[in-house]
């Protein structure tokens, strides 16, 4: 795992760092945790979950992650989940990205 986040990390990060500060590494010890969303471009038709993945944690994403190796990526993708969706929505509607893209809401059914 070292590895791979020595390589992958400073193509990542903003300052090339491997874990510059705001980034933090956890390991999720539940059953699963939902790794992608329903993605009808790539024909995921159910989420798709991960069994002990590992979690990076950014404080500041738009400060910490480069946005053309990163961010743009991530989002476009649909990979990317926030936690508190109503400030996200609220932001996105104030913001100059309002005429380029949604934001979708996932609720996960157990």
């Amino acid at each position: 795992m070292q590895e791979f986040l020595d390589v992958q990390m400073p193509i990542l990060t903003a300052d090339g760092n491997v874990l510059p500060d705001g980034v933090g590494l956890y390991q999720y010890d539940g059953e699963t945790l939902l790794a992608f969303p329903v993605h009808v471009a790539l024909g995921a038709a159910e989420p798709i979950e991960a069994k002990n993945p590992l979690i990076i944690l950014v404080d500041k994403p738009a400060q910490s992650l480069k946005a053309s190796s990163c961010m743009l990526p991530l989002t476009s993708s649909g990979n990317v989940l926030f936690a508190e969706g109503e400030k996200l929505q609220e932001s996105f509607d104030e913001s100059k990205l309002i005429d380029y893209g949604s934001i979708e809401e996932f609720q996960m059914n157990h």
